[in-house]
């Protein structure tokens, strides 16, 4: 499953930069810290950035009750989290740990949703 290095949603379309060392799901997580359109077509024509779809990996982890149970508890206690969080607590976190949460979060919604 590859992430969009943007928005952090598993991605199973999506663009591709340099041999895999980006993933973007859309053209609204590419535009980002002044990457422009122009420069996608260079880097397009350069072969350095391209569109595909990825087949769905074999040898995945196989959904069980239990992963299904843990993504769900996830997703339930996600929205609690944040409504008990301050703007002090918000100011003191890193932006790490908060990337870490939402992809987290977005595993579990794409694990339920495709399940």
């Amino acid at each position: 499953m590859r992430i969009c290095d943007t928005c952090s949603k598993p991605m199973t379309e999506g663009y591709c930069c340099g041999d895999g060392e980006e993933y973007f799901c859309s053209d609204e997580c590419l535009y980002v810290d002044g990457y422009t359109p122009e420069q996608k077509e260079i880097d397009y024509e350069d072969g350095v950035i391209y569109w595909t779809a990825w087949e769905e990996e074999t040898g995945s982890i196989p959904i069980t009750a239990d992963i299904i149970s843990m993504c769900t508890d996830l997703i339930n206690t996600y929205d609690e989290r944040d409504k008990a969080y301050s703007e002090d607590d918000y100011a003191r976190a890193t932006e790490i740990e908060y990337d870490q949460r939402d992809l987290a979060f977005n595993i579990a919604t794409y694990i339920l949703e495709n399940k």
